[in-house]
């Protein structure tokens, strides 16, 4: 009789594949990862419909508009339209495009040195520092109409009482000292984000500024847009008015492409050499605290003082970003 030989029973199926629970950790890997796949297209999706986000705006470059020591950089170009290739070389070195409009650039210790000279008359109190754009600005600037706009044409009033000369019957209103309007003007910088010659005046509208421009050939006259919204509205100052807008924090751009697109926008017929940008107080008082407030330094122990305006829907933020004190 034949016998079968015994043999070792048949292995059953979920002992042959899952003896180390494989089956339901491969399970459980799958499931994990197409969930983690879903979670991922559905971010993607959120993120590409998502209305509050602008995918239309741009890096805005920070330029130096008033002088300034940051003259490296390519930066990004800011809004309000296409920025020109000579625009964009004058923003990239801000400082040397003030310098190379003077006629001559090594004159501006000797017009440094002639503006405190004719400052000490009113204000013999201490050596005021001006920088190097400030002073391209002032050198390309008319010496008649240089002094009126520093304040030096008229005798300092006491009070109330107005000051007599040949700017009218308002007094100096500088003040004297490191403290006053007029210094603070050669010592302080701004720097704005901007694209053109609209967008520039648009910017500094924001900060409640009246703009001017020396009227040719003698550059002794200033044509005075007080609506930069609007500017068909215009009209030339008598000395009353420079004597009142001397009295104000200011600044005056002479770059070459700058003036040039901002004497387009302005509607000129004619490319002004500079234009200056006079600024109210509340503007001078806020921006002195913030000066005060960084590095705790008095005002006479400062060479310059550097502010970053940012503008964003018509309004401004400013921050102080650097500053140099006296050696």
């Amino acid at each position: 009789m034949l016998t079968q030989e015994p043999r070792p029973p048949e292995d059953v199926f979920h002992e042959r594949y899952n003896a180390r629970a494989e089956f339901p950790v491969a399970t459980l890997l799958s499931v994990l990862i197409h969930v983690a796949a879903g979670v991922f297209i559905v971010f993607v999706l959120f993120r590409l419909m998502d209305p509050g986000q602008d995918r239309s705006a741009v890096s805005v470059r920070m330029i130096d508009v008033n002088s300034g020591d940051d003259d490296s950089g390519d930066g990004k170009l800011g809004s309000g339209g296409s920025e020109s290739p000579l625009f964009a070389q004058e923003n990239r070195q801000p400082t040397q495009a003030a310098i190379d409009a003077l006629a001559s650039p090594n004159m501006l210790p000797e017009i440094k040195e002639s503006v405190r000279q004719d400052i000490s008359v009113v204000d013999p109190t201490e050596k005021l520092p001006i920088t190097d754009a400030n002073a391209a600005s002032l050198a390309m600037t008319k010496k008649s109409l240089r002094d009126k706009l520093l304040g030096l044409g008229s005798k300092p009033g006491t009070g109330d009482t107005p000051g007599s000369g040949n700017v009218g019957p308002a007094g100096d209103g500088n003040g004297t000292g490191a403290n006053s309007a007029r210094a603070r003007s050669l010592r302080w910088t701004l720097r704005f984000s901007t694209s053109s010659g609209r967008n520039y005046l648009d910017q500094v509208a924001a900060l409640g500024a009246v703009i001017a421009i020396p009227l040719p050939p003698s550059e002794e006259k200033l044509l005075v847009f007080e609506d930069l919204n609007n500017p068909s509205k215009r009209h030339v100052a008598d000395d009353a008015e420079i004597a009142r807008l001397a009295e104000w924090m200011k600044f005056s751009d002479v770059r070459r492409e700058s003036t040039r697109q901002v004497g387009e926008a302005l509607i000129l017929d004619f490319t002004p050499r500079s234009f200056w940008a006079f600024f109210p107080k509340k503007l001078e008082d806020e921006l002195a605290g913030k000066e005060k407030g960084y590095r705790n330094r008095r005002p006479e122990n400062i060479d310059e003082t550097v502010f970053q305006v940012t503008i964003r829907n018509g309004t401004y933020d400013i921050l102080v970003v650097e500053q140099t004190a006296k050696p």
